[in-house]
């Protein structure tokens, strides 16, 4: 579940997630409370899908491996 919190004329919104035995939060701050919500919709999404929303300690070099085994033609 998200929570929101205002700062200043900002709304930041965070996303708690668990990785096997970790807890990891994901954070942004939006302009309005509106895409805040959007943004935490999309994440919780994720999260059920079972995609990884938090960070991950995958290099640039990795992941751009990887891009190209799974998407290049």
């Amino acid at each position: 579940m998200a929570s929101y919190e205002k700062r200043g004329k900002k709304t930041r919104v965070v996303v708690s997630t668990t990785e096997g035995t970790a807890r990891k939060k994901v954070s942004r701050t939006f302009a309005t409370k509106k895409e805040a919500q959007k943004w935490a919709v999309k994440m919780e999404a994720e999260r059920n899908d079972g995609v990884s929303i938090a960070g991950s300690s995958i290099t640039h070099a990795e992941y751009y491996e990887q891009w190209v085994k799974d998407y290049k033609f």
